[in-house]
Formats: C-alpha cells, sequence, structure tokens
C-alpha cells in the first residue's frame, strides 16, 4: 500500500477506534451453547490483549513508563473491551510475596532501581503497596475504564514461561503441586469474587509437555501463568505441570481459590483461566482429568461468577483428549476452554516452506481438530494467545497471521492476542528487552504497528450470536478491512473500508453471485480494471478456487482465470491474475484473499 493510501485508511481507522464507547454489559457472564452472553443473555463478544504481570518483580509491566489509567484509556482506544491479565500461583499462596513485599522493595531486590524511579513518577500511588495491593489497583483501574479482565495462571513462581520439560510443565512436575494449585486458584477467586468487571479466571497456561502422544486417543481475565514470577515458558522449566518442583496441586488449588475469593465483589473480573501452557513429558490425561476439576471447583466454589477457563496441553495447543472423554465438574454454564496457536505451534518453518493457500488449509485443518471441534459441541472457546513480530520481518509471522485472521473471523471466536507488552522491566536476565509482539511500542504510549492494529479491528466485533442481528461480510484478512460499495464515482465499484462501516454482502457459491446491499459484483473481461456492482443484469459469475477458497475467480471471455485483489494505491477492487494459488512458496497470496462471512 502507498503512502497516502496507507495514510487515509490508518487515519480512518484511528478516528473510529478513538470513539469506541465504554462497554455496558450486563454482569455476570455465563456461557449458552458455544456462545458467552451477559445478564440477558446477550451475547458479549472478548477481544483481549494479554498483560502481563507474572514476570519476576510480580507487577503489570510498563507502570514505570506511563500512568497506569493512560495505560488502561490506551487499551480501550485500540479497540479492546477485556484483558487477560496474568499471575503467578505464588502470588496466592506466598503471603511473603503477595502482603509483606511492596512494589519498590521488589524492584530494589532485582536492582531495577530506574524501573523504581519511574513507578514513583508516573504510579506514586502504587510504589509503596504490597504486590497484591498493586495487582489490585490494577484491576480496579481497568473496571473504572470499562475493560473486562480475565485473570490468568500463567505459572508458579515468577518468571518467564514456557518450556516443554520445565519444572512447571504439568500437574506432578515438581512446582506444579494440583493440591496447592487449586488451593490458590480458589484464594484468587474469592478475592475478586464481587468484582464486576473479573469475567473469568484461566486455571492455568499452556499445560505441555514432551509425551504429548498419550493425549492424541474491557473486561479482565485472571490468568495463572506460572507459580513463582518470572518468565514463561520453556522445554525445561521447573513449572511445566502437576508434579513438576515448582507445580504443586495441592498449593495450586489454594491459590487459585484464593485469587477467586480476593476478586469475588470485583464485577468487571470475569473469568480465571486456570494454569498457561500445561507441557512436559508428564502431560498425561489421567492427570489432565484427575486434578483439572479439582481447579475448576476451587474456583467456582470461591467465585460462582466467573468463567473459568481450562488450558490443553502442549503449550494449550491440543485439546483433542476431549474428542473421546468427558469433562466432569458440578456446573455447566461458567466452563470455557482456550487455545493457544503461533506461527511455531505447528511444523518448523512451514509457512515459508510451503504454499500459503496448502499450508493455512493444513493448519486450520489441525487447529480444528486439537479444539475448534468444541465450538460444534457447544462450548465457547477462546483463542487466548496468538500473535507475531510486529516489525513486518517475519515472513512466516505474516504468513501466519492472514490465516489465522480469516480463520478467527469464520469462527466469530473470542480472543486475547499476545501481548500490550512495549518492553518488559526483566525478562530472563535482560532489563528493559523490547516486546516485539506488543501492540504497543517501548514508550508504552504509542501504537507499534497500526496496520497490524488494523488487521486486528476485523475481528474486534461479533458477526453473529445470541441477540445480535447476523452480519454477512466479505473479509479481506491482509488488511482486517471489508468489501463494500465505493459510492464516490459515478458508477458503482467496490472498495475496502472498516467492517463496523460496510454494507452487508452475501455470496451463494452454487450460485457463485456476490451481493453487495442489493447489487451483484460485475467484473471486467481484462485484468487490472475496477469491479463494478450491477443491478442484476450482468452478474459475473464467481468461484472460491484454491486450498483454502479464499481465492474469488472468474473467467474472461478469452478464457484467462482472474481473481479479485485490492488496488493498494487507493483500496479499490479490482482484478488480477490469480497468483500462488498452489505449491509455489515464493509468493504471496495474501492480496487475494477474501473470507465470505
Amino acid at each position: 500500500m502507498n503512502k497516502m493510501a496507507r495514510s487515509i485508511s490508518l487515519c480512518i481507522f484511528l478516528l473510529f477506534i478513538t470513539w469506541i464507547p465504554i462497554l455496558s454489559t450486563s454482569f455476570p457472564l455465563s456461557t449458552k451453547t458455544r456462545w458467552i452472553v451477559d445478564e440477558k443473555s446477550q451475547r458479549v463478544k472478548l477481544a483481549c490483549v494479554n498483560w502481563p504481570a507474572h514476570l519476576q518483580p510480580a507487577v503489570a509491566e510498563g507502570l514505570s513508563k506511563q500512568p497506569l489509567d493512560s495505560i488502561s484509556k490506551k487499551i480501550v482506544s485500540m479497540g479492546f473491551n477485556c484483558v487477560r491479565l496474568t499471575w503467578p500461583l505464588d502470588l496466592m499462596t506466598n503471603d511473603t510475596l503477595a502482603r509483606k513485599i511492596t512494589v519498590k522493595q521488589s524492584f530494589e531486590s532485582l536492582n531495577l532501581f530506574d524501573d523504581a524511579l519511574g513507578i514513583q513518577i508516573h504510579n506514586p500511588k502504587i510504589l509503596n503497596l504490597p504486590i497484591f495491593n498493586a495487582f489490585q489497583e490494577v484491576v480496579s483501574n481497568l473496571g473504572q475504564n470499562g475493560l473486562m479482565v480475565i485473570l490468568d495462571n500463567h505459572l508458579t513462581y515468577p518468571g518467564w514461561c514456557c518450556s516443554d520439560n520445565d519444572l512447571d510443565a504439568f500437574f506432578g512436575y515438581p512446582n506444579f503441586d494440583p493440591v496447592i494449585w487449586a488451593k490458590g486458584l480458589g484464594k484468587m477467586a474469592t478475592l475478586f469474587r464481587n468484582v464486576t468487571n473479573v469475567i473469568g479466571m484461566s486455571l492455568r497456561n499452556e499445560p505441555r509437555g514432551s509425551g504429548i502422544e498419550p493425549w492424541t486417543k474491557l473486561m479482565v481475565i485472571l490468568d495463572n501463568h506460572l507459580t513463582y514470577p518470572g518468565w514463561c515458558c520453556s522445554d525445561n522449566d521447573l513449572d511445566a505441570f502437576f508434579g513438576y518442583p515448582n507445580f504443586d496441586p495441592v498449593i495450586w488449588a489454594k491459590g487459585l481459590g484464593k485469587m477467586a475469593t480476593l476478586f469475588r465483589n470485583v464485577t468487571n473480573v470475569i473469568g480465571m483461566s486456570l494454569r498457561n501452557e500445561p507441557r512436559g513429558t508428564r502431560d498425561y490425561p489421567d492427570l489432565w482429568f484427575r486434578f483439572m476439576p479439582k481447579g475448576a471447583e476451587a474456583v467456582h466454589a470461591a467465585n460462582p461468577e466467573v468463567l473459568v477457563i481450562l488450558s490443553g496441553i502442549d503449550f494449550d495447543t491440543n485439546l483433542s483428549f476431549l474428542r473421546d472423554r468427558f469433562f466432569n465438574v458440578s456446573f455447566t454454564d461458567k466452563l470455557v476452554f482456550e487455545q493457544h496457536w503461533y506461527s511455531f505451534s505447528h511444523e518448523g518453518g512451514a509457512w515459508v516452506k510451503h504454499n500459503s493457500n496448502d499450508i493455512c488449509a493444513k493448519i486450520i485443518g489441525e487447529v480444528n481438530h486439537n479444539g475448534g471441534f468444541l465450538l460444534d459441541r457447544g462450548f465457547p472457546l477462546i483463542l487466548s494467545e496468538f500473535g507475531t513480530d510486529e516489525r513486518g520481518v517475519d515472513v512466516s509471522g505474516n504468513r501466519y497471521m492472514n490465516c489465522l485472521v480469516a480463520w478467527a473471523a469464520e469462527k466469530d471466536l473470542d480472543w486475547a492476542v499476545w501481548a500490550l507488552t512495549g518492553d518488559y522491566y526483566l525478562r530472563t536476565g535482560t532489563k528493559h528487552m523490547v516486546e516485539t509482539y506488543g501492540v504497543l511500542d517501548a514508550t508504552w504510549k504509542n501504537v507499534r504497528n497500526s496496520t497490524y492494529l488494523q488487521k486486528l479491528s476485523g475481528i474486534q466485533h461479533p458477526f453473529r450470536g445470541p441477540g445480535l442481528q447476523e452480519k454477512k461480510l466479505l473479509l479481506h484478512p491482509h488488511t482486517g478491512l471489508c468489501v463494500t460499495n465505493n459510492h464516490s464515482g459515478n458508477v458503482p465499484t467496490l472498495r475496502l473500508e472498516l467492517c463496523t462501516k460496510s454494507e452487508p454482502s452475501t455470496f451463494n457459491p452454487k450460485e457463485g453471485i456476490l451481493w453487495i446491499n442489493k447489487m451483484c459484483v460485475e467484473t471486467p473481461d481484462v485484468a487490472g480494471q475496477k469491479v463494478k456492482l450491477g443491478v442484476g443484469t450482468r452478474c459475473s459469475k464467481l468461484g472460491q478456487i484454491s486450498a483454502t477458497k479464499m481465492h474469488l475467480s472468474f473467467k474472461t471471455s478469452n478464457g484467462l482465470l482472474l481473481c479479485l485483489d485490492v488496488d493498494e494505491r487507493d483500496n479499490s477492487i479490482v482484478t488480477n491474475p490469480c497468483k500462488c494459488l498452489t505449491k509455489d512458496a515464493s509468493c504471496d497470496p495474501a492480496s487475494q484473499w477474501f473470507k465470505v462471512l
């Protein structure tokens, strides 16, 4: 896209997202078949961003760079309605860390004196608060700005997550005691019991492990990301699964219960995830089915209002074991599953080794097999981690994101992008490491990549669900925009526009006619010309070709195969020779991908 077209597009986009209203949702949330709904049984779509608070300082990132309220308002301005807030289990099971160590003491113990000074400047209110009280301040401010929260139990001890065989990977690993885990979940659920914007809790981030074969037979989400503060995850950390050194199931359950209790009356805390990315050599189904219900019951008992969010295994990429085995808990209308998908989640280098159409179709099949099938069985599924390097230098990541956006739109998924983070206080020993996946830059003030944010805008709003009128659109995944009528010329043509402003479209594959608000597409007979709209006398018949079925093609009178495409100069829809249909891995078909919704 040239500079002028990009500037026009982004100006329109940024103008749109600045007036998004504070969410008016009737809490608490619950589930209705595959949908998350409010108290009035109307669908609530979660469009979340991950905000890490599970690393060694055990404080939400970025507070040394910008005031907390400024960050919350920035999240709203970018079109998100929800935050998946990560936390280490140690925050609920280690009273010394939670109640006796202040934010200032935590930073000074890690020689992060500049960050302590930054917090004194930007957030003096929290500097001398105990670690947990600072966590509460973050949740409270998110709620004041109309943002829902999911509490994500990311790992056991503060740090970075994750690896396949770390000590925190799965139940029974040294750092993953199921009893402690369940108690911790219950404690967290109780603490936030009456916090209305805390809508859910994910029980554990990314259960994982190398022994995966046995498994194959503005709102806040509190994510129990790991046990002790730190980065998660790696193949050999101590936090991987139940029974690892840093994952005691007893402590885990206690911690979950405590967290649920503490946020019991915080209405914007809508959910709790039980554990981030279970992994490791011990992530067997019997362990998962033995301990995950205990964590879920601990959260629900402590805070029956929040959604309870369960991770799969193998870094939360795999829930396929639920195909043949039922998950038994005492409640049904609060249960949500979560799945992660990154460019590196499948075959290494697949996105550059294979044609984008071929590999996109193949991997979507795997993602549906591993988790997407739950939607068809009437269970909500949140894509709670995805994202890529926003500098645009990762070819694999760029191609994967186009595929993912198309799939997320087709399924109309709830989701949480990784991540908000501009940089980290301390990650794996490095101070102020920049997060290239972060939607904010290292100043925590500016958007890192407006084009990337525009791509996400295409899936931020619901297309269907209880209480909503179904929206039928034609999405261009590469831009996050939708096809609509260009009213500016004498002859009606097509162009890209924000999906919220686009006119409805319908396409029947058998008929092959693309209708845009009661006008049909009339294709030119030569390449490079704009596509016109007519009243029905010269409607062109289009076919969906390639493995993804996202190329809309037709044949000219001379037998030339052309496809709909985008003119990057003005975002108009034109026709060009169909490109990169199969086998060729050297080219990118993204400009010709259109997803029928």
